[in-house]
Formats: structure tokens, C-alpha cells, sequence
């Protein structure tokens, strides 16, 4: 960590039990019930009731002063942000831009599990979110035809099996039926080789997601629901953007990256009370 702030800070690293953290006859849960019921959400019953639970744990255990996460789990971010502005949180959410490869895959541990050929055929689904994103004027807002292109485009890799094709509003993350300002494209596909032999047979889920419409350059700034931020700009913003961080390469991203984290502890730094602060600070790196 020091190689990322120079406030000092504190790591959570779990050692305990299982039933340390989770007892055996545990009944409470907390669980988002408008932001989780789409994409993922619908796709996984009960998994975003997971997330909220630990995170809520974590954040009770350590209470610190900001928590960081990944603007790639979209949905994931914008739930957890509801969660602390409804249960009262006193933690700044710290949102960081996606960390791509150069050909534009999102990097995830998850990747590792893929082999040379997933590997390749993973891009298809950025490809095809962008290729949707390029022509979502043409069609003239009709949901279908852009869904149906993208899906075309993704169906296109043998490997890929698509879990879902969704326009939602980039606030609400609800379904929308046409494309309007602070519209949110979002896919997933789940890439496995042909096999009939699932105990021995990899799925490796991948998804992403592009903004289109005309109200905003960005994830973090199309999340109301989080404390601070808004935007503005377009998907051609958007894309420059895009294209000057996938140029600039990786160790730029992580720069950027480390930039954040840094403002967040300076935002903190003199907040007396905050936390657990006394000498030093305490903060989490989710």
C-alpha cells in the first residue's frame, strides 16, 4: 500500500472462521431491492443480497472513511453506493475507471481462466458494445434492431454464450424501451468450450457495458444515487476518452488509479473523528 498512498492505512485481511464471520444460524440480511432486480441481478438471484451483506459487514468491522471500487462492476458499484446512502454509511465510495488490455478487454482476475482461444474471443463482447454504441443514432432509437445487432455480433464467437443484451437508464439501471440521455447498453456472455462435461468444463463469465445517449461521459457521473458527482458530455467524449487511455497504455490507468485513491485520503485526512482515525487514519481497499 505504500506504493499507493503515503497516508498511512489499514488493510483487512480475514483470518477467522467461517462462523466468525457468518454463525450457523444467521437470519439477518441486507438486501437492495430496486438497483439488483436487472441484468446480474436477474441473471443471479440472491448475489447482489451476498455482496450487500459482507460489504455491510466489512464496512462495521473496519468503519472506515472510503472504500474503493471498480467502475467495471457497474451494477455492483451503483448498489453498493444505495446501500450507503440508505443505511447512513459515513464512507466516501470512491469510483476508479476500468483497467482495459490493449485490445480492450476488461483485465479481471477472472481471465486468467480462459484459455488462448476464450482468451481471443473474449473482446467480442467490448466489439460488439461498441459497434451497438457507433449506431444507436442510425437505427432511430429503436431498442430492437440495436439489440439484435449486438447480439449478432457477439453470437458471431463460437465460444460465446450470451446471458443478456440490455438497454437500461444509466440511474435507475430499469429497462427502457428507447434510446435516450443516460442510456446504459450492458451485455454478458459466459465463454466455455463445447463440452458436455460440465464438472470438467470452464465458464468464465464476462460483461461490460457502454453509455449512449447525450447526457453523460461516465459511469460515476450517471449514478445519482452516489453522494457526490455530475456530468456532462457525450459518447463521442466518451470514446476519445476510451481510446486515449487504451494509448496511453496500462501503467497510465494505474496512475490514474492511484490518483483517486489518493484524493480520498486527502479528502479525510483532517476529518477529525473520522472513522477510526486517531494517529493515523483507517480506510479499506476493497
Amino acid at each position: 500500500m505504500k506504493n499507493f498512498v503515503e497516508t498511512p492505512v489499514s488493510i483487512f485481511c480475514s483470518d477467522q472462521r467461517p462462523t466468525e464471520m457468518y454463525a450457523d444460524d444467521r437470519s439477518v440480511f441486507v438486501e437492495e431491492t430496486s438497483l439488483s432486480n436487472t441484468l446480474e441481478g436477474k441473471s443471479r438471484p440472491g448475489h447482489f443480497r451476498g455482496v450487500c451483506t459482507v460489504v455491510a459487514k466489512l464496512f462495521n468491522i473496519l468503519a472506515p472513511d472510503a472504500a474503493v471500487f471498480g467502475e467495471k462492476d457497474f451494477q455492483q458499484l451503483a448498489i453498493i453506493r444505495r446501500m450507503v446512502r440508505d443505511l447512513n454509511f459515513k464512507i466516501d465510495i470512491v469510483a476508479v475507471p476500468t483497467v482495459r488490455e490493449e485490445d480492450g478487454l476488461a483485465c479481471s482476475s477472472r481471465n486468467q481462466y480462459l484459455n488462448a482461444e476464450e482468451r481471443k474471443q473474449a473482446t467480442v463482447l467490448r466489439r460488439a458494445l461498441l459497434e451497438g454504441a457507433e449506431m444507436s443514432a442510425a437505427v432511430k432509437r429503436r431498442l430492437r434492431q440495436l439489440s439484435s445487432a449486438v447480439r449478432e455480433m457477439i453470437g458471431q464467437a463460437p465460444l460465446a454464450r450470451i446471458d443478456y443484451v440490455d438497454l437500461v437508464d444509466a440511474e435507475t439501471l430499469q429497462p427502457i424501451e428507447v434510446i435516450g440521455p443516460n442510456s446504459l447498453l450492458a451485455a454478458c456472455g459466459v465463454l466455455r468450450q463445447d463440452s458436455f462435461d460440465r464438472q470438467h468444463s470452464a465458464r468464465v463469465k464476462e460483461y461490460d457495458f457502454v453509455v449512449i445517449g447525450s447526457g453523460i461521459a461516465g459511469l460515476s457521473f450517471a449514478l445519482k444515487a452516489a453522494k457526490h458527482g455530475s456530468g456532462c458530455g457525450n459518447h463521442e467524449t466518451q470514446r476519445r476518452r476510451h481510446k486515449h487511455r487504451l494509448g496511453a497504455g496500462r501503467n497510465r490507468v494505474r496512475d490514474e488509479r492511484r490518483g483517486f485513491i489518493r484524493a480520498a485520503c486527502a479528502r479525510h485526512a483532517w476529518r477529525p473523528g473520522a472513522g477510526l482515525v486517531r494517529r493515523e487514519r483507517s480506510s479499506a481497499r476493497l
